[in-house]
């Protein structure tokens, strides 16, 4: 009988940042270099990840959905997916090198890129109306769009516009902006406040409303740039027991963070997974095996490759797979 040389158990993801030759291993587990393939469950062990097969392919991107209807980008046209694996053709006037993107609040959704900015109602795509009033004009659209404390935020460069409060198809065109000193990454929202990811660094605005009662309070609580595209939100119950309310997860150059209510912000990949000249990218929270995953893929700075990153929540695990 071969008995094996070492005999794992536990698992607990992938060290990207030691000495591969010098990664510890004890009673808790062992990491990996890399791990091509597979997932690692919140029991720590290994599982060959499931296959798949493509029921629609093209030149697609901006891929979205809330469970009920989903929508995507295909060359110049935005069109909407239906179960049966059918589609139907919504606008036919976008860039295709520019990103989507997609937020829904009390049922309406909104999308807006670069150059447009639109709402979704009955399944047909709208403008924003113009509003006949002084000082008012339409909402803009940016590169990232937020909705928080019945506004809707977006993202232009280093400036994040925002609507009128219960009116998020109008702003103010004198006041509704805030300005950073870097290129926007990140703009979500929590229970308490907007997690702003600007130039190389994170903030957390505390408060309700940006105009009112001396509008936010300003603390940086990363300088580690986040990746564009990266950051999602999810519900407290879903990061794990003792975790309420909406919190923002997101993928930034030395890991994976946590930002909760009140602007505390945790690492959950301690110290041991860095997102090595990552950009871009776009990220899902996915429930697998019975336990929920955070998925990020991400692109390399001058096309030097790719990665996707696998984070198990409440007990992180970490899987990349580089291409």
């Amino acid at each position: 009988m071969v008995e094996p040389w070492l005999d794992f158990r536990n698992f607990l993801g992938v060290n990207n940042l030691a000495d591969p030759l010098r990664i510890s291993v004890g009673k808790g587990g062992v990491y990996l270099e890399v791990g091509e393939n597979i997932d690692i469950d919140d029991e720590k062990m290994i599982h060959r990840r499931k296959g798949f097969n493509p029921e629609y392919s093209g030149n697609i991107h901006s891929l979205w959905s809330n469970g009920k209807v989903c929508f995507f980008c295909e060359g110049i046209y935005l069109k909407r997916l239906f179960e049966n694996n059918t589609t139907q053709t919504l606008l036919s006037i976008l860039n295709p090198e520019e990103k989507m993107n997609f937020i829904e609040s009390d049922g309406t959704i909104y999308f807006s890129n670069r150059s447009i900015v639109g709402y979704i109602e009955d399944g047909q795509p709208h403008p924003f109306p113009n509003p006949d009033l002084r000082f008012k004009k339409r909402m803009v659209g940016g590169h990232l769009i937020e909705f928080y404390n019945s506004r809707l935020y977006a993202a232009q460069g280093r400036k994040a516009f925002f609507s009128d409060a219960t009116h998020p198809m109008r702003m103010d065109m004198r006041k509704n902006f805030l300005q950073f000193s870097g290129r926007i990454t990140m703009v979500k929202g929590v229970k308490d406040g907007l997690y702003v990811g600007a130039g190389d660094d994170v903030f957390f605005l505390l408060g309700d409303d940006p105009l009112l009662d001396g509008g936010f309070l300003y603390d940086k609580v990363t300088d580690s740039k986040v990746i564009e595209g990266s950051a999602i939100s999810i519900e407290g119950e879903d990061v794990g027991p003792g975790f309420l309310g909406r919190t923002a997860l997101w993928a930034s150059e030395d890991g994976i963070y946590l930002g909760l209510p009140g602007g505390q912000v945790k690492e959950v990949t301690k110290g041991s997974y860095a997102v090595k000249d990552g950009e871009k990218g776009t990220a899902i929270y996915k429930w697998d095996r019975g336990f929920g995953q955070y998925l990020c893929l991400y692109e390399k700075v001058e096309s030097a490759g790719g990665g996707e990153i696998n984070l198990t929540m409440p007990l992180p695990s970490i899987e990349m797979v580089g291409h």
